[in-house]
């Protein structure tokens, strides 16, 4: 094994990647839930796709009869890092998984960290979700 030197035009962002891989992999997917950040978001949106979920950081389940959702629309759900996850975007997002949508993730980083502080990103996010839904996402992204 040796070292490779890579300059930074070598390295892809997994943001980068998600709409790519989408539209290649399931090119009759047009709506897509995403619990992610606002990089993925824009490579959704470069990608023509039409993304769910952007407003829904402020939303809560409080009230809600979610059993009245129709989530059938959504063709893809896509796990990134998302700064605003909350409750909402789980039940959300486990009703469209639930409903045939495809599962798929950026990533399996659990955590970025800030010095010696662990800030929990996608992987902690994707293994909520999939516990939640009993399946697991095809990873996108890094291992």
């Amino acid at each position: 094994f040796g070292l490779i030197h890579l300059s930074e035009d070598h390295t892809i962002c997994t943001s980068f990647l998600v709409g790519r891989y989408i539209k290649s992999h399931f090119p009759e997917a047009k709506n897509v839930y995403a619990i992610a950040g606002e990089g993925t978001l824009v490579e959704l949106e470069k990608a023509g796709l039409n993304i769910y979920g952007k407003e829904d950081g402020n939303k809560s389940v409080l009230g809600i009869d979610m059993k009245q959702w129709d989530t059938s629309h959504i063709d893809v759900v896509i796990i990134g890092g998302d700064l605003e996850f909350n409750f909402y975007k789980a039940c959300y997002g486990s009703s469209a998984i639930s409903s045939g949508a495809t599962f798929l993730a950026a990533l399996r980083d659990p955590y970025f960290k800030i010095e010696d502080l662990k800030i929990p990103v996608t992987g902690t996010v994707l293994t909520f979700m999939e516990e939640t839904v009993g399946k697991k996402a095809d990873i996108i992204g890094k291992p």
